[in-house]
């Protein structure tokens, strides 16, 4: 452990529909249990965007994370609940620093449930966030027991910080933990990356290839319950600024995405 680890004290569920919840219950009861922390539920209601007066559209809302908080898969953990109003880029950070030691979680989905919410750039959220977070990716499987979690590391300061969350995560859930390089093309000349050495045993791997397609084959191959990288915000599409590793597993992995932004 170092000291830039952060303890976890809380997870904070971020439901873009609380009337569509069942895939961000599913984990958050899972990571809740694991973790041993309580669980907060928040909804954050646009007034222009509802076709409902606010009053109304607030005791409705309130009403259905009353209904998601009695999920029988939370199994005793501690659940409490909130509506706001406001914007959701806004307000999500706001309450993510209201509460010091709480992880964030959110889906993303084909549906556009958060993208909708955000009035289409859900990426305006994710340049807010000055807090680890955990993405659900549209295509995350079903809720596992997390015993493995595949870590993307490139050298850079911010892989410190990834790895000292990587190993608080890996103590509080008895983890065990593989740090993953990928030698990228663009970034070894040709010679080079061709004699590159592979190493694919134990808890340390080094391959060729693209990041994030390298750590998400590594998480399949281990059966891994999360993948945890960081967000450098050097990605071609500027307007999501994740990284263009962290962006595509955002896209495309099929486990939860722990994302530690730079700084």
């Amino acid at each position: 452990m170092t000291s830039e680890q952060t303890t976890v004290t809380e997870l904070l569920v971020a439901l873009a529909d609380p009337a569509s919840v069942d895939r961000e219950v599913g984990w958050a009861a899972a990571m809740a249990s694991a973790l041993r922390v309580p669980v907060h539920l928040v909804n954050v209601l646009d007034p222009a965007r509802g076709r409902d007066p606010v009053e109304q559209a607030l005791a409705m809302a309130d009403d259905l994370l009353a209904i998601a908080a009695t999920d029988g898969r939370w199994a005793g953990a501690s659940v409490t609940h909130e509506v706001v109003t406001g914007l959701i880029d806004e307000e999500l950070p706001r309450l993510a620093a209201q509460r010091p030691g709480a992880i964030l979680l959110l889906a993303t989905d084909d549906s556009g449930r958060l993208r909708r919410a955000m009035g289409g750039d859900w990426g305006a959220l994710l340049r807010r966030l000055t807090m680890p977070f955990i993405l659900l990716p549209p295509e995350v499987i079903a809720p596992r027991a997390i015993a493995t979690a595949v870590v993307g590391v490139d050298g850079s300061d911010l892989s410190v910080r990834i790895g000292a969350i990587a190993d608080e995560f890996a103590t509080r859930l008895s983890l065990q933990v593989v740090r993953v390089e990928a030698v990228e093309p663009a970034s070894t000349p040709g010679p080079e990356f061709l004699e590159v050495e592979t190493q694919l045993s134990g808890a340390s791997v080094r391959v060729r290839g693209r990041a994030g397609q390298a750590i998400a084959s590594v998480a399949r191959a281990r059966d891994a319950g999360l993948i945890v990288v960081g967000s450098h915000g050097k990605g071609q599409m500027t307007r999501l600024l994740l990284g263009s590793t962290s962006e595509w597993l955002a896209r495309n992995a099929d486990r939860p995405v722990l994302i530690v932004p730079q700084g």
